[in-house]
């Protein structure tokens, strides 16, 4: 049976969203994660308009956008969003098969190289300047912000990816190097990614040694989690700074996020 679709771009209130919910009744379970990031990002302003509608079967039914009328109620903001009703109540099987536009994606479109990386590192700042922020997803918008409100971050990307270090080191890395070398300048960071990535010279306690063995033992097998090897990073460039010598790099589970000196 084919019917015709009702399209309309509306403000979409508080009202609308608890009104559609009670029209929720074929969905998917809810995401509290989801719900969450939507809410961040609808109270920082970053929602647009892109065409991705909020989408009614023939029977009122809600079957697509219930994770946004969940987060317009949070956030208690309207946002600007295509509405379609009128959609046949089996088309709820094909939705959200395509493949998502990662940061990645968005950096080379706008003409970056050293994509992934360079994503990876824009996200390590974003933590490092949110510490002690609990609820952590970093959207297209952040990332590429982040790129360019740091303007020596490809550099410090570039330098890590033509470095030994790029074998062992996490991606998180260069964004580490690109905030310490803003405060404490671009020769001292250098010196300490060189360190790191020849490993020649270097005393047991020095920093770039300790640091450069705790991730050569994560390729060994030891594996770290992501939070966990970019607080390693920040403890030992930490301990550089300021000129300080380390035997081991520990990161507790219930340790506090360290910040960046």
């Amino acid at each position: 049976m084919m019917k015709s679709l009702e399209t309309k771009t509306v403000k979409f209130t508080v009202n609308d969203a608890v009104e559609a919910l009670k029209r929720n009744r074929i969905n998917r379970p809810v995401s509290s994660f989801t719900v969450r990031h939507y809410t961040e990002v609808i109270k920082r302003g970053e929602w647009k308009l892109n065409g991705e509608a909020i989408i009614f079967d023939w029977d009122g039914n809600l079957v697509q956008g219930q994770h946004r009328c969940h987060a317009v109620i949070a956030a208690e903001t309207p946002i600007e969003t295509l509405v379609v009703r009128g959609a046949d109540p089996k088309s709820f099987y094909t939705y959200d098969q395509g493949k998502n536009r990662s940061g990645s994606d968005v950096l080379a479109i706008h003409g970056n190289v050293n994509t992934r990386a360079l994503a990876a590192a824009a996200r390590a700042i974003l933590r490092i300047e949110q510490t002690g922020a609990g609820f952590r997803k970093y959207t297209n918008t952040q990332i590429v912000s982040a790129v360019e409100e740091h303007a020596t971050l490809p550099y410090w990307v570039r330098e890590w990816v033509g470095s030994k270090a790029k074998k062992f080191m996490v991606s998180s890395f260069p964004g580490v190097l690109t905030l310490a070398s803003e405060r404490h300048g671009s020769e001292l960071m250098l010196n300490f990614l060189s360190r790191v990535s020849e490993g020649t010279g270097l005393r047991n306690n020095d920093p770039a040694f300790v640091l450069r063995e705790r991730f050569i033992n994560r390729i060994r097998g030891r594996q770290i989690h992501s939070d966990i090897a970019l607080g390693f990073c920040i403890k030992a460039i930490n301990a550089e700074v300021q000129g300080k010598k380390i035997q081991i790099l520990r990161m507790s589970p219930d340790e506090t996020f360290p910040e960046l000196v």
